[in-house]
């Protein structure tokens, strides 16, 4: 899919075009700056034919388009590694990256990624791998952010999992498990309020 739609909040009305990505994908995270939102790896799989032994191509960049314009979106840099069925976050000044099936280097085939990676929305330029980590590696999270903590729920790898990590933007040391959702979840939405994170 290549259209970014937007939801207008004030008012009950369709959604309408608000963009296009320069490379079509799915399996994505999503990031914002205050002008800025961010479509983050994820896989081609409607543009390159799936390469033996797996599910789809992943990719690796980071696509930026403008809240206001509807623009085509421009690439502003790389991740480390391929990785499809991935989250993100944002503080005011960096877009996170999380978890998903991440491509094996020579290899058609993925692992369940542990890393968190963080770029810059003042410079546009490639991620960096932070120190922080999951305490399991899985794909295919919810995500839910407070000011100064994001969490990441559920997933999948190497099972069907409930754990909820938290992670310190502050320190950006390894995820703690702090908790565990009522059952194991995957491919599930993640929602915030000033007080709870919201998994459905």
């Amino acid at each position: 899919e290549t259209t970014i739609e937007k939801i207008q909040f004030a008012s009950a009305t369709a959604s309408t075009d608000a963009g296009t990505l320069s490379v079509g994908c799915f399996g994505s995270a999503g990031c914002q700056s205050l002008t800025h939102g961010y479509c983050v790896g994820g896989t081609d799989a409607y543009n390159a034919a799936p390469a033996p032994g797996n599910l789809a191509r992943n990719i690796k960049i980071i696509q930026k388009y403008p809240f206001a314009s509807a623009v085509t979106s421009v690439t502003t840099g790389n991740l480390d590694n391929p990785v499809r069925s991935v989250i993100g976050w944002s503080t005011i000044t960096y877009g996170y990256i999380c978890a998903g099936d991440e491509s094996i280097p020579s290899s058609n085939l993925t692992q369940k990624d542990v890393k968190v990676q963080k770029f810059s929305f003042a410079s546009d330029s490639d991620s960096v791998t932070t120190a922080s980590t999951m305490t399991v590696g899985r794909s295919a999270c919810s995500v839910a952010s407070t000011a100064t903590h994001a969490y990441g729920a559920g997933g999948h790898g190497p099972s069907y999992s409930t754990v909820i990590d938290k992670f310190s933007y502050a320190s950006e040391g390894a995820g703690t498990d702090v908790g565990d959702l009522d059952q194991a979840a995957y491919y599930s939405s993640g929602l915030s309020s000033t007080t709870d994170g919201y998994a459905c």
